[in-house]
């Protein structure tokens, strides 16, 4: 875990990043595009048998809450290649796919193919042997370096593919902005707030705020946060693996921001209700001016009839502080080490070599792969990440930097902190679960 940091850093250079979204090619706001790649799927061995004779089952895994048609289509594209090939496609459900996952592992029963990211959990995995060397794939093969690195393990198994680069930002309704005279962006935390009330006293709800999902919150104010107070002062933060970093002031400071939104009337009504989609359609019918969202779901907002939207990096810096970006790896997939692999290879180069634009065109998220010729990119978020790419320093997702168990408890402050919670008790928190989690790998 201690190399994530330098490794998501990587993905700041510009020339890995642009050279990935330059190449993308472009749509109108409406405009789709067919799926054009028919390139033969193939593990390591596929090429040894004829496809007729390919038979057996595999187990999937997925986390796709905002799209679960995807690995549907997957699924059903694969069995249609191969007919004596039978798919058991199960959908993940809750607030993240570690607490999907955590339970199979205990339970001793890792499905074939499933939705991972570069979390430490993951990373243990891989080396402990559960999750397969997937090197010998063609869809390893096409990704980019920065993402080979991300997705490589401290003992160097290959164990994953990435769904792409990703950061998280604001989509704001320019229309609304310009309703509330607001002419410019906010540059840092201060102007951030000055343009909330601006729009609250035009009589806009500023933000649609995913109070009953946290996963979003974890990868909006959150990432966000750790990376403006706790990167900001110690860039080489050493993957918050030491107890005391716990203890660290700023940890409060994240969520007294977050707080300080809610109790200015920044959000709509009863927002810790607000689950994923509920928020994302405030936001789409213009209901809220801001969203905080993914890269990786960009078309959702982009694309979105009749709305004018613009993207903004969030603002959560103080005033005369340069902005510390996220950027990192979307979640991803792998393949579980059993005596089903050779099958699952070539369902995972079916998914991510031959078909990913199942995936990425009704998405528009950022390819992690070396040829992107055939894959969809507004403008916008081009222009979004390049002005990222611009910053000195990097950190992944909250949910890929902090360790397992401190990150499903930072996420749950997410929300408790409007129900009885304070950010003065954040710290000590933290640190009491990261000591435990010390002590326990310690005794493993």
């Amino acid at each position: 875990m201690k190399k994530i940091l330098s490794l998501i850093s990587l993905m700041l250079v510009i020339t890995i990043v642009m050279t990935v979204i330059s190449a993308c090619g472009t749509s109108s706001k409406n405009g789709t595009s067919s799926d054009t790649k028919t390139s033969e799927s193939t593990g390591s061995s596929s090429n040894e048998a004829k496809e007729e004779e390919i038979s057996g089952e595999i187990s999937m895994f997925m986390w796709q809450p905002d799209a679960p048609q995807i690995p549907e289509r997957w699924a059903n594209t694969f069995m249609e290649k191969y007919p004596k090939v039978k798919i058991d496609l199960q959908m993940m459900t809750g607030s993240g796919l570690i607490e999907n996952i955590q339970p199979r592992i205990a339970a001793n029963n890792l499905p074939d193919v499933i939705s991972t990211n570069v979390s430490e959990l993951i990373t243990d995995l891989a080396d402990k042997g559960i999750l397969a060397d997937i090197g010998d794939t063609k869809a390893w093969d096409e990704q980019i370096d920065a993402m080979k690195k991300a997705w490589t393990s401290p003992t160097g198994v290959r164990f994953g593919i990435s769904g792409g680069i990703a950061s998280s930002l604001i989509y704001y309704n320019k229309d609304l902005f310009d309703k509330a005279g607001i002419k410019e962006l906010p540059k840092n935390w201060d102007e951030l707030l000055d343009v909330c009330e601006t729009l609250k006293k035009a009589g806009i709800t500023p933000f649609a705020w995913f109070g009953g999902f946290p996963n979003l919150l974890s990868h909006g104010p959150l990432s966000w946060g750790m990376a403006q107070e706790i990167i900001s002062q110690i860039p080489d933060y050493p993957t918050m693996s030491k107890k005391e970093k716990y203890d660290y002031a700023g940890w409060d400071k994240i969520y007294e921001k977050m707080v300080i939104l809610g109790e200015r009337g920044y959000f709509q009504e009863n927002f810790l209700g607000t689950d994923m989609n509920q928020g994302q359609q405030i936001f789409l019918e213009g209901e809220a001016a801001m969203i905080m969202h993914g890269t990786w779901i960009s078309a959702m907002f982009l694309d979105a009839e009749g709305m004018n939207v613009g993207c903004m990096i969030p603002p959560w810096n103080e005033p005369g502080k340069e902005v510390v970006a996220v950027l990192g790896s979307e979640s991803g997939w792998s393949v579980a080490a059993n005596d089903n692999i050779k099958l699952s290879k070539m369902l995972l180069d079916h998914m991510c070599y031959d078909h990913f634009e199942f995936f990425q065109h009704p998405r528009k998220g950022i390819p992690p792969f070396k040829n992107t010729d055939k894959y969809l990119l507004d403008d916008r978020m081009k222009e979004y990440v390049n002005e990222l790419s611009k910053a000195k320093i990097s950190v992944g997702l909250a949910s890929h930097v902090m360790p397992p168990p401190v990150f499903a408890e930072a996420m749950k402050l997410c929300q408790e902190i409007y129900i009885g919670k304070t950010p003065a008790e954040v710290p000590e928190i933290l640190a009491k679960i990261q000591a435990e989690y010390i002590d326990q790998k310690n005794n493993q």
